[in-house]
């Protein structure tokens, strides 16, 4: 089934979707990568809670503490396979 035909379905930018999110799930963290444009050479956009400098500060905190976390869940999954 294709997208015009699902009423369920509406095309919409990656801003209104991280808007969505945020209204369902306020303390939601949003990470995805995009492609630079002519003004804004930065890929990486981080969409989190506060649209503050601690606030982002913050949101990288704790993705970091979740890279950590993953790494660490990969190294015993590692270990108890070996």
């Amino acid at each position: 089934m294709s997208a015009e035909e699902s009423p369920n379905l509406a095309w919409v930018t990656t801003p209104g979707i991280i808007e969505e999110l945020q209204s369902r799930h306020p303390n939601l963290v949003v990470c995805y990568e995009k492609e630079p444009s002519g003004d804004d050479q930065s890929t990486l956009v981080i969409a989190g809670p506060e649209p503050t400098a601690a606030g982002l500060a913050r949101a990288l905190g704790l993705c970091e503490a979740v890279k950590t976390q993953l790494q660490l869940d990969l190294y015993i999954l590692g270990r108890a396979g070996a």
